[in-house]
């Protein structure tokens, strides 16, 4: 239910920040809340809480965070990739995201027999995360690149200055 939630809010937050923030306002949203998501992931599984009711509070927000995603990668993807090649893209993004969330549950199971439960999750999904989320840092000049460049594709397909 927050993931639906989020993925509703979500999209209202990211349209009026990319509003605002024309060049990076989805890529800046999904950087934040995947770092967001990254420390909620730690108060869900890194602190002993006393009642239940703190977990499902904690989990809900980590729901909502995650409903913020597809409202961003999913038109970044859009934006550096013209029409012809989008379904492919799309394909790519989908089959690395189940990949990757494969990898990391066997990789949990596998290190929590080893180190246990809760330093895996530490590791494979709250260090990570956050690794990744600041690796986002790096596609800022690449993605208002990219993204003009296709732009700048699709006015002149549309204005007929270039052949298809």
């Amino acid at each position: 239910m927050s993931y639906v939630g989020g993925t509703v809010i979500g999209g209202i937050v990211v349209d009026r920040i990319q509003r605002r923030f024309p060049d990076i306002g989805r890529l800046a949203v999904w950087q934040i809340s995947t770092l967001g998501w990254a420390l909620t992931a730690a108060m869900c599984t890194q602190v002993a809480w006393s009642s239940i009711w703190v977990y499902a509070i904690w989990f809900s927000i980590v729901g909502v965070l995650q409903g913020f995603i597809p409202g961003c990668n999913r038109p970044v993807l859009m934006s550096v990739t013209t029409p012809e090649l989008r379904s492919a893209a799309f394909a790519l993004i989908i089959g690395a995201e189940s990949a990757g969330w494969a990898a990391i549950t066997l990789g949990i199971g596998y290190l929590g027999d080893r180190i246990g439960l809760e330093a895996a999750l530490l590791y494979l999904v709250v260090v990570l995360t956050i690794v990744n989320g600041l690796f986002m840092s790096a596609m800022y000049r690449p993605y208002i690149r990219e993204s003009a460049s296709v732009r700048a594709t699709l006015v002149a397909r549309a204005t007929g200055k270039v052949a298809e």
